[in-house]
């Protein structure tokens, strides 16, 4: 039975899986586990890449070396199923990939890969101060500690953005990061991740409606959300740092027709009053 937990940094391991939602360290965790691995050899994959020739060299080629694979969850599933018959006979893989498996090949895959589990889950306060004092050079108040662990949810990518965010806005690369996301995303989903940064306290029927999403396609977006590591682990809330940032760089017409799509929602939904429904906004 597989072991899922967290290895000391300098560990030099076998066969693992890690698991962690976008900005939780999971290429910071495969760059310890390359440096412990050093004198062993390690050869990296970082997909997307298109080269399956040199991808088919590599594995046949890896022998006592490890294979360390990047965002495991962008594989195609032709790649996918390479590195399945590499670790069948054999091949050492560690992969990294998000919480959610995308297709039954890259199940095959975790379940060829075996060995250990590892879960990177949010820091806690006493990593949130570790993360800050390391990013500014100084020590931290309790205080602050306990603010950047709120509005970051304890996701390192968030702590770190949050540590070097100027005094009078969110950080251009906090914003820039979530801009990327939004348009790698469907447009509802990206709808969706607009009205949650609003933080209007809306029914699901009406959260979907609003996004242009049938209320089936809810739950599988929040995942999304989830696995870009926009919304609070555990939760269907969005990290407040995140809101933030991409509400402070919403032009105003845009912000006005969110307002609007959640309007037309409630007023299709359960005959709430148009201008009330627009300005409608949770505690």
């Amino acid at each position: 039975m597989r072991r899922v937990s967290s290895l000391p940094p300098d560990a030099v391991i076998g066969s693992a899986v890690v698991i962690g939602v976008d900005g939780s360290g999971r290429t910071h965790r495969l760059g310890q586990i390359a440096a412990a691995a050093a004198g062993r050899g390690v050869i990296r994959v970082n997909p997307p890449t298109g080269d399956v020739a040199q991808l088919d060299a590599d594995l046949a080629a890896a022998g006592e070396r490890l294979v360390l694979v990047d965002n495991a969850h962008r594989l195609t599933e032709d790649q996918a199923a390479r590195l399945v018959a590499a670790a069948r006979r054999g091949v050492t893989l560690v992969i990294a990939r998000r919480p959610t498996i995308p297709t039954r090949t890259h199940a095959e895959l975790d379940e060829a890969v075996g060995g250990h589990v590892e879960q990177l889950r949010p820091l806690d306060e006493t990593g949130v101060a570790r993360m800050l004092s390391a990013r500014t050079g100084r020590a931290v108040s309790p205080d602050h500690v306990a603010d950047v662990w709120a509005r970051s949810g304890g996701l390192p990518a968030i702590v770190a953005a949050l540590a070097e965010a100027p005094a009078d806005g969110p950080n251009p690369s906090l914003v820039a990061r979530i801009h990327r996301r939004l348009a790698m995303l469907p447009p509802p989903v990206a709808a969706l991740a607009k009205l949650l940064a609003l933080r209007l306290d809306l029914p699901d029927a009406v959260l979907a409606a609003a996004a242009r999403l049938d209320p089936s396609e809810l739950g599988p977006a929040i995942r999304e959300l989830t696995d870009q590591g926009m919304i609070l682990l555990g939760a269907e809330t969005i990290i407040p740092a995140v809101a933030d940032a991409l509400v402070a760089d919403l032009p105003a017409a845009e912000r006005r027709r969110v307002h609007e799509s959640v309007a037309s929602a409630l007023v299709a939904g359960r005959g709430d009053p148009p201008a009330p429904a627009a300005h409608r906004r949770g505690a």
